[in-house]
């Protein structure tokens, strides 16, 4: 919790001031700190076999205050997540706008926008692995929304062809593609099989994803690139 919270107050001596999101993260600070006080005074306790010696009496009394400290924490990094979940959309609504006016809809603005969009619909597929009741749908219609994606993205690579070439634009398209194949698949077997026994294509999923992360990551524009 120290170093967090030494992040934390870090970050809120920089401009521009986010006084949400320095709310947010003063309550995350107090609520780190009183889950960390309460676990390390336990932990010598349940370490040693204090437990056996008092018959849990210890453990009994301070559960309920666990438990609250557990709950105060949770609801802390719930509403810092969110902060930061609402300042990265606005962030990327701008993004675009920025990319859209000096570039046009072009390698730079899908090298922007594909992870984002992919990132969306790997949030859908994998809400659904772990529910209860999963909805076949919301996956094809994630995995739909991809492949649209992927379809324009390579109507661009191919249209700056050597561009996309150099700048590795069209290698990060090739695994955006595999990553929608996958999606796609994982939508067939979700629905034949049910998510316990469609874990393995989840799993196969997040790794194509990851691969596609990797090498958007390695793509470079040069002056000129559009």
């Amino acid at each position: 919790a120290k170093q967090v919270c030494k992040g934390i107050r870090r970050a809120q001596r920089k401009r521009p001031r986010l006084r949400a999101l320095e709310k947010a993260g003063k309550q995350y600070c107090r609520a780190a700190k009183q889950l960390e006080k309460i676990t390390q005074r336990l932990s010598g306790y349940y370490r040693t076999r204090g437990y056996k010696r008092d018959g849990a009496a210890k453990g009994r009394r301070a559960h309920p205050k666990l438990m609250k400290a557990f709950r105060s924490f949770l609801d802390a990094n719930r509403k810092i997540h969110q902060e930061v979940a609402r300042l990265q959309k606005d962030n990327d609504v701008a993004m675009r706008r920025q990319l859209k006016r000096r570039y046009g809809k072009n390698m730079r603005f899908y090298h922007h926008v594909g992870p984002r969009e992919a990132r969306k619909a790997l949030h859908a597929a994998r809400k659904e692995q772990f529910s209860k009741a999963p909805s076949t749908q919301r996956v094809r219609q994630a995995a739909k929304a991809v492949k649209g994606l992927v379809a324009t993205m390579d109507r661009v690579s191919r249209k700056h062809d050597r561009k996309a070439s150099r700048s590795g634009f069209r290698s990060y398209v090739t695994y955006m593609r595999l990553y929608s194949r996958e999606l796609s698949r994982y939508a067939d077997k979700l629905e034949r099989k049910g998510a316990k026994r469609a874990e393995y294509f989840w799993k196969k999923v997040v790794t194509k994803f990851n691969r596609m992360i990797a090498h958007a990551n390695r793509v470079r524009f040069k002056r000129g690139m559009r």
